[in-house]
């Protein structure tokens, strides 16, 4: 379905927000996105529209990103699972969030988004 309508490419392998985990997705925040995660290969789809909701929400804004089942209030994970996925996502979502360019990691525990998108060019700073 959003695969073939968005020719989302090959599956790549990233860690998970807190690097405690791997993890596999398909596409990008811009077209959508397809993630398969846990030994039971899981699977959670994220479009286009979803991404912008969560840019429009905490765009500018730096907040706890929130990866437990019972995330904080205002975080990442809380607005997912209240708006978007209905289950703990922030530990992929976010990190698609540092892959793509949207935000940074400043600190364990919290993500920051820009005010503009940002090219990701040097990954490796804004993930850390």
């Amino acid at each position: 379905m959003l695969e073939q309508a968005c020719g989302l490419g090959p599956w790549k392998v990233v860690r998970t927000f807190g690097g405690g985990a791997d993890f596999r997705y398909r596409g990008t925040t811009d077209t959508g996105t397809v993630i398969r995660y846990s030994k039971d290969e899981l699977e959670l789809v994220l479009t286009q529209a979803d991404y912008l909701r969560i840019w429009e929400r905490f765009r500018g804004r730096e907040v706890k990103v929130g990866t437990s089942q019972s995330p904080p209030q205002d975080s990442l994970g809380a607005f997912l699972i209240r708006e978007i996925t209905h289950v703990g996502a922030a530990s992929y979502v976010g990190r698609l969030l540092l892959e793509d360019g949207y935000a940074w990691k400043p600190r364990r525990g919290w993500i920051s988004f820009y005010s503009e998108r940002k090219p990701n060019l040097d990954k490796k700073w804004a993930i850390k």
